[in-house]
């Protein structure tokens, strides 16, 4: 985890320190200055997504705090969160919240080429659709969802890292993540349902 966040705020960081090096210099000019506050917001959004997903001590969330969560995602520019069909009034639950949230950085990562995240369902059960240009859930995810020991390769790789934790943040919050078939037998990747454990 600490890898992951370590890559994920090692970019903008990078512009950041860029920006201070060459405002140090007397280039204090207007373009220098967005390009600091841009990574800055960057990382400010990243962490709050990692906290949501990954953090201790929940809290309710509502649509619009998870929108924003939205800014949080690595290609966030290419991708649109769709939520008309989930309930508009209320939150979701601490803890069915934090689940959503790793669950929205594995649609993030599975959406390379940037796309549309949809969200369906009720405050207690959300399904969750991918769609874009070489939209997929990872290879694994499947056997994932199945044997506890396909989470322990993943694990070791940082930048696949939202896969395990996803299932095992949903499995800590008392919630199940499953695959459903495919919409309509198409071609798109197939629904990933997150709802409480029957």
């Amino acid at each position: 985890m600490c890898a992951r966040i370590c890559h994920d705020l090692g970019g903008p960081m990078g512009t950041v320190d860029t920006c201070l090096e060459l405002m140090a210099e007397g280039q204090t000019d207007a373009e220098t200055m967005a390009a600091a506050a841009a990574a800055m917001e960057v990382m400010q959004a990243r962490l709050r997504l990692l906290r949501a997903a990954w953090g201790p001590h929940p809290g309710p969330l509502t649509l619009t705090a998870l929108h924003d969560l939205t800014a949080g995602l690595p290609n966030a520019r290419k991708l649109t969160l769709e939520t008309d069909r989930l309930p508009a009034n209320g939150a979701f639950a601490p803890g069915f919240g934090r689940a959503l949230a790793a669950v929205l950085l594995l649609a993030g990562q599975s959406l390379p080429g940037g796309g549309q995240i949809v969200l369906f369902g009720t405050h207690e059960d959300v399904l969750v659709r991918i769609a874009g240009p070489h939209a997929a859930w990872p290879e694994g995810l499947a056997l994932a969802l199945r044997e506890d020991a396909a989470l322990d390769p993943i694990l070791d790789e940082p930048r696949q890292l939202a896969l395990p934790m996803a299932v095992l943040v949903a499995r800590a919050q008392g919630l199940r993540l499953s695959l459903l078939l495919p919409v309509g037998g198409g071609t798109e990747p197939a629904p990933l349902r997150l709802s409480a454990i029957a």
